[in-house]
């Protein structure tokens, strides 16, 4: 908190306004700079009798005979024409005294009506002028000591957080009492010049009461027309008058019930439905505005992804357990779970749009095992990609699996009625593949080289793209329809060289970043620059997991930076390159979402239930 950033106006207040949540700082902020100038500084009380002067405090030309200097006698002696001569002209010198001391008010009490007339709104003025005062009588080096109106003679010098908290504490249904003003009187005189710097916050009513030994009084009320509070200030023979515009209701009333606690997330929610697994990573959609979780029970529970902290989520939609046959592939779009599963010598295709056409059937033969290696069991669910193509009163859908052997393959359903899904090979031994738009993108191994091919979901056309010159082990393509998408080039991508070793750029840009921990590469991470869609030449970042599962950091050209730091540690993760999207789930069944440019996340998901670890 100490390191808040503050306008140079509020700086005089940092010590208080780092007391209170971020977001609360700049109403305050502004009630306390229309209340300052009518507060002013601390007044001086007249001599105290136990004041000596101090001696000497200066030379002066003027003066008492008694109080010349020795010099000047000693001219008179010596040189009686020159001293006559100095006489006349004002020219002799003399000890100056010094001046009288000013002692300053000990003490500064201030007195807060806390009854029904200051109930609601006028009390974040009693805020305001709370911090204020106390403030003024630091910085004079006064005891700033505070009470309540219906309590009379009783003072407490407590202040910071505490202070405020008691004060907003001492509400009551009792409007203050002439008898409770006189008492107070009372006090304040039997206190004589110790307490002349004494003020009242409260209602026009009791400051027309109160008695005169009260110096300062702040009478407060509400504008019954506009969102503003009218503050007047009596001071000796002296009025003044401030306008206080009130913040919004939802900050008012954060101020009035805990100024010092910070607004919890919108993200935050509690989803009481299920439990999430730890042995399956979730899956964003293709755009990263959703994310699927697996569930204990084998269902799926989807989240749509808020685009800022101040959005709230809506309720996550719960898919029960597949019981169609066994879940070998999913993929998501907004709050659909598409699945490919397999159920005896057949594939099963389910919430995957254009899959039943005209009665087809959303069943395709199975594959031999020497053609699609999906076994089933596998733990975890393999890469699935979906495209839905109209044109007219054409309608085609594709259905792409990665298999276990990094066999690219695909169904094809077309809208003609009893028109069975056709399957293809697309491509073998893949080291990686993503899915822009209508496009799938992958990368083998050939001749020595890592090839880049472009794969049409429409057309079924293959074009290469690019070509690293290294044998690699594994790819993973960053974000950007706009690279992969269309044009010639390879947009940004990582391939993995040897065990600490990854190839990372584009076909402008290329550096080698060696991973010395063992962590785990989850993604490219590549910012942009405002208004350029083009990433920046050199500032791709590799996205790594730590090998102890407690950090996730990003490592570049410009060395490596911590993203995420989670001592209960993580058991699963994943990366939307395309949103800038990051998910991970704790051991503890936790679930942040976040942006990798913003400290807060967008959603944070608690887990309910008492299930088991299957």
């Amino acid at each position: 908190m100490t390191s808040m950033q503050l306008p140079v106006q509020l700086e005089p207040w940092r010590i208080w306004l780092t007391l209170l949540a971020p977001d609360l700082v700049e109403s305050v902020g502004a009630l306390l700079l229309r209340l300052d100038p009518l507060v002013g500084k601390l007044s001086s009380s007249a001599r105290d009798a136990q004041d000596a002067r101090a001696g000497v405090g200066d030379i002066v030309l003027r003066g008492n005979y008694e109080r010349m200097l020795m010099s000047e006698w000693l001219i008179a002696d010596a040189e009686p024409d020159e001293f006559l001569r100095r006489a006349a002209n004002n020219e002799l010198l003399f000890t100056g005294p010094e001046p009288t001391v000013h002692k300053r008010s000990r003490l500064c009490i201030a007195l807060f009506d806390v009854g029904p007339a200051q109930l609601g709104e006028p009390r974040l003025a009693h805020l305001a002028m709370f911090i204020l005062l106390s403030r003024r009588a630091e910085e004079a080096g006064a005891q700033f000591l505070w009470g309540v109106l219906q309590m009379p003679g009783k003072l407490t010098a407590e202040v910071g957080a505490a202070g405020l908290r008691g004060l907003f504490g001492a509400r009551t249904l009792n409007a203050a009492s002439e008898a409770d003003l006189t008492q107070w009187g009372e006090a304040l005189a039997t206190a004589g010049a110790d307490a002349s710097d004494n003020w009242l916050v409260a209602g026009t009513r009791a400051c027309a009461l109160a008695p005169k030994v009260i110096s300062s009084r702040i009478g407060i009320t509400r504008d019954l027309l506009q969102p503003r509070l009218r503050v007047e200030l009596t001071q000796r023979r002296s009025r003044r008058e401030a306008v206080l515009p009130l913040p919004d209701p939802a900050q008012a009333v954060r101020l009035l019930r805990d100024p010092f606690q910070p607004l919890a997330p919108l993200g935050r929610i509690r989803h009481m439905e299920g439990r999430p697994s730890l042995k399956q990573a979730p899956r964003f959609s293709l755009t990263g505005g959703s994310l699927a979780v697996p569930q204990l029970d084998g269902g799926i529970a989807v989240y749509q992804v808020p685009q800022s902290p101040r959005v709230k989520p809506g309720k996550a939609r719960l898919h029960k357990p597949f019981a169609g046959g066994n879940v070998l592939g999913t993929c998501v779009h907004k709050k659909a779970v598409g699945l490919l599963a397999a159920k005896d010598s057949e594939m099963v295709f389910s919430g995957l749009e254009g899959t039943n056409f005209g009665g087809a059937g959303d069943r395709a033969p199975r594959p031999d095992n020497g053609v699609l290696q999906a076994p089933v069991g596998l733990g975890r669910w393999l890469p699935l990609f979906h495209h839905m193509i109209s044109e007219g009163r054409r309608r085609v859908a594709r259905v792409c699996l990665l298999d276990q052997r990094q066999t690219l393959v695909a169904w094809s359903f077309v809208d003609v009625r009893n028109s069975p899904p056709s399957f293809d090979m697309i491509a073998e031994d893949v080291l990686g593949v993503a899915q822009f738009g209508n496009m799938l993108t992958y990368a083998k191994l050939e001749n020595n080289h890592t090839r880049i091919y472009r794969w049409n979901m429409v057309s079924m056309q293959t074009q290469k793209v690019g070509s690293v010159p290294l044998i690699g082990r594994s790819v993973i393509f960053g974000g950007g329809s706009g690279w992969f998408g269309g044009g010639t080039g390879h947009g940004v991508l990582a391939v993995q060289v040897n065990d600490t070793e990854w190839w990372l750029g584009n076909d402008k840009s290329t550096q080698i970043i060696t991973l010395p921990d063992g962590g785990t590469v989850i993604g490219v991470y590549s910012p942009t620059r405002p208004g350029n869609p083009a990433h920046v030449e050199g500032s791709q970042n590799l996205l790594v997991l730590q090998a102890g599962r407690k950090k996730i950091y990003r490592v570049g050209k410009e060395g490596r930076t911590n993203v995420v730091d989670c001592p209960a540690g993580i058991a699963q993760v994943a990366w939307s390159a395309n949103a800038g999207h990051l998910a991970w789930i704790t051991n503890e069944r936790e679930m942040f979402v976040r942006r990798l440019d913003m400290e807060q996340p967008l959603l944070h998901v608690i887990a309910g239930g008492e299930e088991h670890e299957r």
